[in-house]
């Protein structure tokens, strides 16, 4: 029997974990040497700093080694992305203001950035980007701008600059951290239920059906269907519709979710794809799965 759920805008097997509220831990860290040299963030460009998730869960905090001048009046924009390896940016995951007021005037050092509300599920292996932009002049005697220490090279990623129609590399890496809630327990999930190899052509339009299965420990129906996402990173497309129906005929209620292709955004050969959301309690959900492309020659 299917129901729809209202306030929801109207594919596979996956791992769905729930996440206990636990303090994050450290997971990416780049630390340059004693007085590096900086990048300056401003009006004309955009500093980029790829890294690898080497944690699956929620990241709620990114401390970076900045300064600021001493009349920065402009806020520092850092945002997280999900990007390729060579530091193209694909999709904005979140943005988080942090105002000159908020930090010391002096030699840089690691600022603490909560992403609050903001906070990204991620999965290990994932690669994504920090961005740090601002509205700030660059002109002399510079001292409006931001700058973020560089240093030494990080082994999981790249820095990179972007200058409107210039994008290039950093022989150096920034001064980072990132902060993790690690995933603690794991349930089933299904991925266009009753298809074993889960086949998705990336060309296709339409919407592709994920189902989140109940089991004897965990209720589907708890999730908050607003709050999912589905993807390559699974922080893509958000569900365009959303059931109550009991897929695989266990007496349990499954929650049936619908995502549109052309925001998914599939490509050929990709092998895995992911889920991420968060219960009504506020409990964070993620999970991933093996995928088969087809339709590609």
């Amino acid at each position: 029997m299917k129901a729809s759920i209202p306030g929801v805008l109207a594919t596979s097997s996956f791992l769905l974990a729930a996440m206990a509220h636990a303090a994050p831990v450290l997971d990416q860290e780049h630390a340059p040497p004693f007085n590096s040299a900086g990048l300056s963030v401003a009006d004309d460009r955009t500093q980029i700093q790829t890294f690898t998730v080497g944690i699956t869960g929620l990241l709620t905090r990114i401390d970076v080694k900045i300064a600021r001048g001493a009349q920065t009046v402009e806020d520092l924009v850092l945002g997280v992305w999900s990007a390729t390896s060579s530091g193209v940016l694909l999709y904005e995951l979140v943005t988080v203001s942090v105002p000159p007021s908020t930090v010391a005037l002096g030699e840089a050092y690691f600022v603490s950035i909560e992403l609050g509300a903001g906070a990204v599920m991620v999965n290990a292996g994932a690669q994504l980007a920090i961005t740090l932009d601002s509205l700030a002049g660059n002109l002399p005697p510079f001292e409006e701008r931001w700058v973020v220490e560089i240093g030494g090279q990080y082994a999981g990623g790249t820095a990179y600059t972007y200058i409107p129609f210039f994008h290039f590399q950093q022989l150096e890496d920034w001064g980072f951290r990132t902060y993790v809630d690690p995933v603690a327990t794991v349930t089933t999930i299904d991925i266009k239920p009753g298809s074993d190899r889960n086949p998705v052509n990336p060309r296709s339009r339409g919407n592709i059906p994920v189902a989140v299965l109940s089991t004897a420990v965990f209720d589907a129906l708890a999730i908050n269907p607003s709050s999912v996402r589905f993807g390559p990173q699974g922080t893509e497309a958000r569900p365009v519709g959303a059931a109550v129906d009991d897929v695989n005929d266990d007496g349990r209620p499954d929650l049936l979710l619908h995502f549109d292709m052309e925001q998914v955004g599939f490509i050929c050969g990709q092998t895995s794809a992911s889920l991420s959301g968060q219960t009504i309690a506020g409990d964070s959900l993620q999970g991933s799965d093996s995928i088969a492309t087809v339709g590609c020659k």
